[in-house]
């Protein structure tokens, strides 16, 4: 058996037994290998060497390294996360100012930056779903808006625009029934919506929105 002392001005104590030998340190990446064998050594036919590891020994410059590059992490994410809500503002803003313009061709690629950068901001996502249903890109459409609805299921907006789709644009009544007896089950004031939105006018003037209450 052998253990070993805590090492004192670059030499440790290494025990053997109840033999007690001075030895010479050599640190090396976080480890103390003790040199033993040498010239002159009572141990050179005890051990070879051998290697232990001592706690609380970790060299300050590979923690000083350590801090430097948690450092440098934690700079690098919050550089990446400024520039990111950054261009996705700008997006957002620039497709807000085609789409007062009723300019839909270049509002379509602004939204899709801003899908693209933050793809869980729920309103760029469900407008950019309604452009697309307007350029006729259904299927799109459709993906973008059933996404919507799917990052915030507790939330009746998404499941509104959704119904909308179905009702206005794909043709699929008995979706926008579905989608709009969800959004009404999420909150009972997306009733209101449901009567006073303007796309929804035919709608309402038809047998499949007495639905809603069956």
């Amino acid at each position: 058996m052998y253990r070993l002392q805590r090492p004192q001005g670059g030499r440790g104590l290494l025990w053997v037994g109840a033999k007690r030998i001075r030895c010479p340190i050599v640190q090396k990446t976080g480890r103390h290998t003790i040199q033993l064998g040498q010239a002159g050594q009572q141990s050179s036919t005890l051990l070879p060497a051998v290697s232990v590891a001592l706690k609380g020994t970790v060299p300050m410059q590979e923690v000083f390294f350590g801090l430097l590059l948690l450092i440098g992490l934690v700079a690098l994410q919050t550089g990446t996360r400024y520039w990111t809500v950054h261009r996705t503002r700008k997006a957002w803003t620039d497709a807000q100012a085609h789409l007062s313009r009723g300019d839909f061709d270049e509002a379509e690629p602004a939204l899709a930056r801003c899908v693209k950068l933050m793809p869980l901001w729920i309103q760029p996502r469900m407008v950019y779903g309604a452009v697309l249903s307007r350029q006729g890109k259904l299927t799109e459409a459709e993906e973008h808006l059933k996404m919507a609805a799917q990052l915030q299921p507790r939330e009746a907006d998404g499941h509104i625009e959704l119904g909308i789709f179905y009702v206005t644009a794909a043709d699929r009544i008995d979706d926008g029934v579905a989608a709009f007896r969800e959004a009404l089950a999420c909150d009972d004031k997306a009733r209101y919506r449901i009567d006073t939105e303007p796309r929804l006018r035919e709608f309402r003037d038809s047998e499949a929105y007495s639905q809603l209450d069956a």
